[in-house]
C-alpha cells in the first residue's frame, strides 16, 4: 500500500459516507482503487468496535 496524506484519507471516508461508490470516492482523492477498499474495510472494522456500555459505539463511521 502507497502512503497517502490525512487529507486523502479523510476525503476518502467523507466521499464514502455521503454516499458515493468506492470508485468515485477514491478517484475524487487520488488513490489508487486496491488500496481505497483496503483503506474503507480497515475503516467499517474500526468503526464496529464498541464500548464497554452495550450497542455504544467509539468511533463513527
Amino acid at each position: 500500500m502507497t502512503r497517502y496524506g490525512i487529507k486523502q484519507i479523510t476525503t476518502l471516508l467523507k466521499e464514502v459516507q455521503n454516499n458515493d461508490t468506492i470508485e468515485e470516492a477514491a478517484s475524487k482523492a487520488a488513490l489508487m482503487l486496491a488500496d481505497a477498499k483496503v483503506l474503507v474495510n480497515r475503516a467499517k472494522k474500526v468503526a464496529a468496535i464498541t464500548t464497554t456500555t452495550h450497542e455504544h459505539y467509539r468511533f463513527v463511521l
